[in-house]
């Protein structure tokens, strides 16, 4: 099982910080730059968070989607859903995908 694709969406609840990274296959190399303050330390961070079961990574940045695709057609999704009444962020949902095999 590879990563092949790493999405969010409104990273800090910025809708300008929405991100699709694809990692290449051939060459397995992929490159993440960005200006300071972007967000690609907090990306690394929530990658780090779902392999070692840290999920409150999740609630220490705003944001309303993460999600890790698999080559094997597999997803990790995270969703926060953003309460306007209370101008916060709700706390993280996590969506495991099953394989139909």
């Amino acid at each position: 099982m590879r990563i092949t694709k790493i999405s969010i969406k409104e990273l800090f609840g910025n809708p300008a910080f929405n991100y699709e990274i694809e990692l290449k296959k051939d060459p397995p190399i992929t490159i993440i730059h960005g200006r300071n303050g972007s967000g690609k330390t907090v990306i690394f961070k929530m990658i780090h968070g779902l392999f070692n079961f840290n999920y409150f990574i999740f609630g220490k940045y705003p944001f309303r989607e993460f999600r890790m695709d698999f080559d094997d057609n597999e997803y990790v999704l995270v969703i926060r859903g953003f309460d306007k009444g209370k101008s916060e962020y709700q706390s993280p949902t996590i969506i495991y995908s099953k394989s139909t095999h």
